[in-house]
């Protein structure tokens, strides 16, 4: 079962997270379901250049190669140049 907190917000609309265990500065992506509740997750900033890539197909294909590689040990520790 998670932990159960009351939050106030103040009077600028604000809550304070750091009970949650959220450090400062961290980035926080927000989900509001329909019932009214919502999720926090930690994420990442991203910049509109590394989203296109990341959706692109040939991108995927090679991210999904690359995993596969991994898992089945197919890779190669880096070589060093002379």
């Amino acid at each position: 079962m998670a932990d159960r907190m009351h939050l106030s917000v103040d009077g600028r609309g604000r809550i304070s997270v750091q009970k949650l265990g959220f450090e400062p500065s961290s980035v926080l992506v927000a989900e509001r379901n329909e019932d009214g509740s919502i999720i926090l997750r930690q994420g990442k900033v991203l910049t509109d250049a590394e989203i296109d890539f990341l959706r692109s197909p040939g991108a995927q294909r090679s991210l999904a190669r690359g995993v596969d590689d991994f898992e089945n040990k197919r890779v190669e520790p880096p070589r060093r140049s002379r």
